[in-house]
């Protein structure tokens, strides 16, 4: 099981953390895909629940990826959170 993580300070990422980043968040948000039901809601306060699982399918990805994204690319710092990941936020 990986590391909880949890915030971290980018300026103590290095250029390379950040590029590794970028380029494996967009790879893994590139295989998202946003289902049909989230495209075509157009009601601003939508209690439609069918719609409302999928936004919470699609939260719970986008999340996922990105935290998997900085969890391959940005190296723990041990400094704080007594060595847990120190994961963008």
């Amino acid at each position: 099981m990986e590391p909880q993580p949890s915030r971290i300070d980018w300026l103590e990422v290095t250029a390379q953390e950040r590029e590794d980043y970028y380029h494996k968040s967009k790879n893994l948000l590139d295989q998202l895909q946003v289902p049909t039901e989230v495209r075509h809601c157009q009601k601003f306060n939508c209690t439609d629940e069918k719609d409302l699982e999928e936004i919470e399918n699609l939260y719970a990805e986008l999340t996922s990826a990105l935290l998997a994204a900085a969890s391959s690319a940005i190296k723990p710092t041990g400094k704080k959170n007594e060595g847990k990941f120190n994961i963008p936020g």
